[in-house]
Order: C-alpha cells, then sequence, then structure tokens
C-alpha cells in the first residue's frame, strides 16, 4: 500500500514537471499490481493525453467511471479527449456528465464552466443554455443572499399539490431522457401514473420543489422490497433535493416494513443520478444492454440498483 501510494506521489511530481515518460513509468508500476487503482489510471490518463496517445487516455477513463461513476473529472478528461478527437457527440455526452457530477456537490462555478464548454462546441445546445441561465439566475441569488441553504421540508402529497406536481413531470416527461414513459402522456395519464402510489413533496422557498412516489416493487414473495421514483423541478436542481428525497424515502420505507429497495430500470446516461444512487449504498446487480432509446444519445443501456434497508 505505501509503495503505490509513493508511486502515485512520484508519478504525479513527475507530470507537473513535465517528464511524461518517467511518470508513465510511476502510474504503471501500481497498475502492474492493481488494475483497479483510480489514483494511477487518472494519472496514467493524463499523460497519455498531455503527450496525444488519445486511445490510450480514452481507455483509462474509460475505466476509472466503469469502476466508480461518480469520478466527475475522469468524465471531463474523457470529453476532453473526445473533443481533441473531432467527435463532438461524444464529447458533448461527457460534459454534460461532468457537468452533473459538479452541480450534484454543489460547485456552480465548475458546472457553469463544463457548459460553456458545451456550448463552444454546439452554440445552440438546449441542455447546455438553459443550465447556464438558471446557473447564473443562481449564482446572482447566493450573491445576494436569497439562497438560504435550508432544507426541504418533506411531507405527504395533498391534493392542493397536483398542479405543482404536475409542473415537476411534465418536463420530464416530455424530454424522455429518464423514465420510460411516453413523451405525449396526458396530464391526467401522469398524474394517475404518479399518484397511484404513496406519495410526498419536498418543499423550498414556500414551493413545492420536487416529489417522490413509494410503493413495493413485486406483490407475493417480492413484496418486501420497495421501489421509488424521483422528480426534481429543474428550478431547483443542485440544491441537494434529490439526495434529501432518498434518505427520507429509506426512512419511509423502513418504517413500513420493507427489507430492500431496488431501481428497476436506471438510464446509463443518467449519470447524475446513477452517482447519487451509488453515493446513498445502492450497488449495481444488474445491467440490460440498450434498453432505452434516448431520444439524443440513441440506444443506452439500463441498470438495475439495489440496496438492503
Amino acid at each position: 500500500m505505501e509503495d503505490k501510494a509513493e508511486n502515485t506521489v512520484t508519478g504525479q511530481l513527475y507530470f507537473e514537471l513535465g517528464r511524461y515518460e518517467e511518470a508513465e513509468l510511476e502510474f504503471r508500476t501500481i497498475l502492474r499490481k492493481d488494475l483497479c487503482h483510480l489514483g494511477a489510471l487518472m494519472g496514467l490518463g493524463r499523460v497519455c493525453q498531455a503527450t496525444g496517445n488519445w486511445r490510450d487516455a480514452a481507455l483509462c477513463f474509460r475505466r476509472i467511471l466503469s469502476i466508480d461513476p461518480a469520478q466527475t473529472l475522469a468524465s471531463e478528461h474523457l470529453a476532453e479527449v473526445y473533443a481533441l478527437q473531432n467527435s463532438p457527440t461524444e464529447a458533448i455526452k461527457n460534459y454534460l456528465w461532468a457537468a452533473e457530477g459538479y452541480l450534484d456537490s454543489g460547485q456552480w462555478g465548475e458546472a457553469g464552466r463544463i457548459y460553456k464548454q458545451v456550448l463552444g462546441l454546439d452554440p445552440a445546445h438546449p441542455t447546455a443554455r438553459s443550465q447556464l441561465a438558471d446557473l447564473d439566475q443562481r449564482i446572482r441569488q447566493s450573491d445576494t443572499g436569497e439562497r438560504t441553504g435550508q432544507k426541504p421540508e418533506i411531507r405527504a402529497y395533498q391534493a392542493s399539490d397536483e398542479q405543482a406536481v404536475w409542473e415537476i413531470l411534465e418536463p420530464v416527461i416530455r424530454a424522455g431522457e429518464t423514465y420510460t414513459l411516453d413523451r405525449d402522456l396526458s396530464r391526467q395519464a401522469a398524474l394517475d401514473y404518479w399518484l397511484e402510489h404513496e406519495v410526498w413533496v419536498a418543499c423550498l422557498d414556500g414551493v413545492v420543489a420536487g416529489t417522490y412516489y413509494l410503493k413495493r416493487n413485486q406483490a407475493g414473495g417480492g413484496s418486501h422490497v420497495c421501489n421509488c421514483g424521483y422528480m426534481t423541478s429543474a428550478a431547483f436542481q443542485g440544491r441537494g433535493l434529490a439526495g434529501e428525497m432518498c434518505v427520507h424515502s429509506m426512512q419511509m420505507a423502513r418504517e413500513r416494513g420493507f427489507r430492500a429497495m431496488q431501481f428497476n430500470f436506471v438510464v446509463a446516461s443518467n449519470q447524475g443520478a446513477l452517482r447519487l444512487w451509488l453515493k446513498h449504498g445502492f450497488r449495481e446487480v444488474g445491467h440490460i444492454p440498450q434498453a432505452f432509446e434516448h431520444p439524443r444519445l440513441g440506444l443506452q443501456d439500463a441498470l438495475v440498483l439495489w440496496r438492503p434497508l
């Protein structure tokens, strides 16, 4: 363990000095002993990127993300490699994953920087434009003391919340990027789908900012495992709502006697959600190839996530 740490530090020092061959030797020495060493993979990837070895750089960064999808910096470096290889579609996809990671950790400035990189590749990209505008507003609010950082109030759904919940559901359904719901689903059908379960809402600044449902995942012998669905208003993303709702839902599930929670269909391109669930103790127990047709990114894999309660 000490040898790996020493090799990592030495490799990083060589890299900073521009002594790339020596840095590469240090990182490869570690990887011969431990193919999953994230620090060595990141170091080697950066060396390969700096020396124009795009293929090996991409392999390193993809390997990191296969081990830990929450490694935001690896997504950013992989995007840079694709941009240098004139692969804008792949570059944008990975930049967006990196931006989501920065948003999840509250690093608004870093997220804004990444969205600007996306706009450099596609000046009309709708997600980057809208998120950057939203970030600018949040930063202005923060500067004037309007962002208080308070925890949300999470309470049971009430009939008076119907319009607010629909305003959260509609843009997510219309985007068609995360849920297996028809994009032209009517208001009534969408509300019927969401509200047939036990539902809570999360309130910030006096308004409904997020919602989730809780239900048993299967009947009969599978009824001890629960399932949840979460949605957050775009206006309140980056304020930790999804994480707070996740923690709340696990507590509610325990109180109702569930012994595990399972997410049946997490789209692999939804990296922000995937990072969050892994952070909260879920692990991948199933992988379904090309199960979801993303409207912009094409066929995507889907993951089954599970954790005990």
